[in-house]
C-alpha cells in the first residue's frame, strides 16, 4: 500500500513490480488519484532460489518537485511506501 506522487503538473505515475527480473504487479495512478494497493503471488518455497527472491520497484514517472516549480526539492520522488505485508496464501483447491 502507498501514496503516488501526481499533481496537476505530474498527472501520471507508473509502478512496477519485479520478482527476480520478471514482473509480477503493476498499477498507474493518475491525479488526483494518489493511493494505491498492489497485490502478487510470491512463488512456492521450493521454487525460490538459493540466492533468495529480489523484489525491484520500478517508477518511471518519479519526478522532482524542483522540475515542476512547486519547492527547491531535487529528489525525484514517485511514491510513498506506506505498507508492505508478506503473507501465505489460502491452499489452492
Amino acid at each position: 500500500r502507498g501514496r503516488a506522487y501526481t499533481t496537476p503538473k505530474a498527472p501520471l505515475q507508473r509502478i512496477r513490480v519485479g520478482l527476480n527480473g520478471n514482473e509480477v504487479a503493476a498499477v498507474d495512478v493518475s491525479y488526483p488519484q494518489q493511493s494505491f494497493e498492489l497485490q502478487f503471488p510470491l512463488p512456492d518455497q521450493a521454487a525460490i532460489p538459493a540466492t533468495g527472491l529480489e523484489i525491484a520497484i520500478r517508477t518511471p514517472d518519479a519526478v522532482s518537485p524542483q522540475s515542476l516549480g512547486y519547492s527547491s526539492d531535487a529528489r525525484r520522488l514517485a511514491l510513498g511506501l506506506e505498507s508492505m505485508r508478506l503473507v501465505e496464501a489460502a491452499p489452492e483447491k
